[in-house]
């Protein structure tokens, strides 16, 4: 038998566009002759890819019909389906590829279902199966004209169930639950029209409920809470509009209060404005502001202050366990920079000046200081520079009198 070679190879199985027939130059038709170019497509047809690989069906009138295969290019076959009128129609099946190498030959296994596909007038329509390569099923479902209806599920590898979900022309409807591969339920909820809505629950792998909150339209609304695997709640909150609003509040796994952080009212968002090289403001940064809380585990204030996109920013206190003030530092983008003060435990102040950062990790003090005795009286005061004390020092009694003097030089470096 004579074979001629086809100009134009790239031929998708699965397109259901009308051919051009005058794209062809070479082929067969019933009686195995030639058919002039330009003429309409019938008969037996073959596609090579390769040595082995290919496609294989008849045309009539210049359009697929029948029973068509597709081959990977080690010959075993990949796909198997009819076509009517050039759609295609009933059952498909596609394969993975399962030959093996030896001996520089090709040993072929038994074919491995992957899909299995229905199809009327040109559409899904009816039953769809995906297998994963160990032949357990993975989903199955129901196409309507192209569009998914009806309760649809996933598999593990194992054939435990992974997801139940339902469709109602094409959109996600009704209950959603997904399970961990023990086949322990992982979360379940709602959707309206393609969107989550109302009740949604997760759970641990234990059984333990993980988390629980409402959706509205697609986002978080309202009450959140999150618990430990112990069943201790860990953290809770509200949301309005798929954004946090209002106090959170964080715990430890024994149930202690941990910290809190305060989101604004309104917007929890700021802008940061800059001015360019030639004095025009641009607004170019989305910032994120939270007022934060900590705590030790007696339950009294450990530390607060502002926290801009997770950093710390402004004024910060940090207190000692018996609830007494301890320190006040001033950070920028989430460093030291600023005024700071120490106090005694009996609240008196201990001293005050300011830290300025050298680079990501060094905080070096600079300019004017004061140290204090604890019966709040003046001790010391002169200035820093890079740390070091530089320039005249004036050194009080503890009743506040001035008892010397002393002037430090600049040490060269």
């Amino acid at each position: 038998m004579r074979k001629f070679c086809l100009i134009l190879l790239v031929f998708p199985i699965l397109s259901f566009s009308q051919i051009d027939s005058e794209s062809w130059k070479d082929y067969w038709n019933e009686q195995k002759k030639i058919q002039p170019k330009n003429s309409i497509l019938n008969g037996f047809w073959e596609e090579y890819k390769g040595e082995k690989g290919g496609l294989k069906g008849r045309f009539k009138n210049g359009k697929r019909v029948g029973k068509w295969k597709d081959y990977y290019l080690s010959g075993e076959l990949k796909s198997v389906g009819k076509y009517k009128n050039d759609e295609p129609d009933g059952l498909w099946k596609i394969y993975y590829p399962t030959g093996q190498r030896k001996e520089g030959k090709i040993y072929y296994g038994t074919k491995k279902l992957k899909e299995i596909k229905n199809y009327k007038n040109g559409k899904l329509n009816g039953i769809y199966e995906w297998y994963h390569e160990n032949g357990q099923l993975y989903s199955k479902g129901k196409y309507k004209n192209d569009i998914s209806v009806g309760l649809w599920r996933i598999y593990y590898e194992n054939g435990q169930l992974r997801r139940e979900r339902s469709y109602k022309d094409g959109e996600w409807e009704g209950i959603e639950k997904k399970y961990y591969e023990n086949g322990q339920l992982k979360s379940e909820g709602k959707f309206k029209d393609g969107e989550l809505e109302g009740l949604w629950k997760g759970y641990f792998e234990n059984g333990q409920l993980q988390q629980e909150g409402n959706y509205k339209d697609d986002k978080q609304e309202g009450l959140w809470k999150f618990y430990f695997k112990n069943g201790q709640l860990e953290f809770e909150g509200v949301f309005k509009n798929d954004r946090p609003e209002g106090l959170y509040k964080f715990y430890s796994d024994n149930g202690k209060l941990r910290s809190e952080l305060s989101f604004p009212e309104f917007s929890p968002f700021f802008w940061e404005y800059k001015t360019d090289s030639i004095g025009n403001v641009k607004r170019e940064i989305r910032k994120h502001r939270t007022y934060v809380k900590n705590y030790y585990e007696n339950g009294l204030l450990e530390s607060e202050g502002n926290h801009i996109d997770s950093k710390k920013d402004g004024l910060w206190k940090f207190y000692n366990e018996n609830g007494t003030l301890d320190e006040e530092h001033h950070y920028k983008k989430g460093s030291i920079s600023g005024l700071f003060r120490r106090y005694y435990e009996n609240g008196q102040l201990e001293s005050e000046g300011n830290w300025e950062p050298e680079d990501e990790y060094v905080i070096l003090r600079q300019g004017f200081w004061k140290f204090y005795y604890k019966n709040g009286k003046l001790k010391e005061e002169g200035n820093f520079i890079d740390d070091e004390r530089i320039g005249l020092w004036k050194i009080y009694n503890e009743s506040g009198q001035l008892k010397e003097e002393v002037t430090y030089k600049q040490i060269q470096k």
